[in-house]
């Protein structure tokens, strides 16, 4: 009977050492990936002033893979991927595929299949997955504090027009869609276009009434016309997301 124990022991302690070693080997191949694909090396860092430079152009990124539409960036959260979009699979294509196209349970950060990247949309919604360490988009879990909003509400986003600037004004968890009301469906699962000040300041009271804490960011959809939705999953209730929404604030020409 020990020798069975002891027997049994070695396997669940093989299967461990096992899986921990396949997730620790995903997780740095992801690392890689996107500092391959994004960063220069650290010598030529060293050697430049100012912000990280782009190893590759967004041209050159979609040389690589056609379906990169654009790079988004969280300046200080380590949020900064290339963006992909597909509407194969109902437009999960990349819920559980890296920027490659290979099959990867880290998946890669993509747009809703719903959204027009070159109008743009009025609301750009993203999705990427909540990785235990703290890669993709896990970070937005720390928008529940106000403290780490002061410090990180600034958001960019590059495409082919050049590069914008978000402010932060809102951050709310949801729960199941099938629990939600009409207004929380339409805010929170399908607003994508809005072409009247009215609908978007619908759209702005909506998430601000669901949001942890009160930004004190003014937004006016009279004024502003682009928004941009991040989202990955929270384990607070069941199926639950948690929503960071920021305001166009302004645009750099490349």
């Amino acid at each position: 009977m020990r020798r069975l124990i002891r027997v049994l022991a070695v396997i669940v302690i093989v299967i461990a050492a096992s899986y921990l070693f396949f997730e620790l080997k995903g997780n740095w191949y992801n690392e890689r990936i996107y500092t391959d694909l994004l960063m220069e090396p650290e010598g030529v860092q060293e050697q430049q002033e100012g912000e990280p430079v782009l190893r590759y152009s967004l041209e050159e990124l979609k040389k690589v893979n056609p379906d990169c539409v654009g790079i988004i960036e969280v300046p200080g959260t380590g949020i900064y991927y290339p963006v992909v979009l597909s509407d194969k699979e109902d437009g999960f294509y990349y819920m559980n595929r890296n920027f490659y196209q290979e099959k990867d349970g880290r998946g890669s950060i993509f747009m809703d299949y719903r959204c027009d990247p070159d109008k743009p949309s009025t609301n750009l919604v993203f999705y990427g997955h909540r990785m235990r360490n703290n890669q993709m988009f896990a970070q937005l879990k720390n928008y529940k504090s106000k403290e780490f909003w002061k410090a990180h509400q600034i958001v960019y986003y590059t495409d082919e027009k050049g590069t914008s600037q978000y402010q932060i004004f809102a951050a709310y968890l949801s729960g199941d869609p099938a629990g939600m009301d009409e207004i929380q469906k339409k805010y929170q699962m399908e607003f994508v276009e809005g072409d009247l000040a009215e609908e978007r300041d619908d759209f702005v009271s909506a998430v601000k009434s669901w949001s942890y804490y009160d930004t004190g960011v003014a937004v006016d959809g009279e004024k502003t016309e682009e928004f941009i939705t991040l989202r990955t999953c929270d384990y607070a209730v069941d199926n639950g997301r948690i929503s960071v929404v920021a305001k166009l604030t302004g645009k750099m020409k490349d």
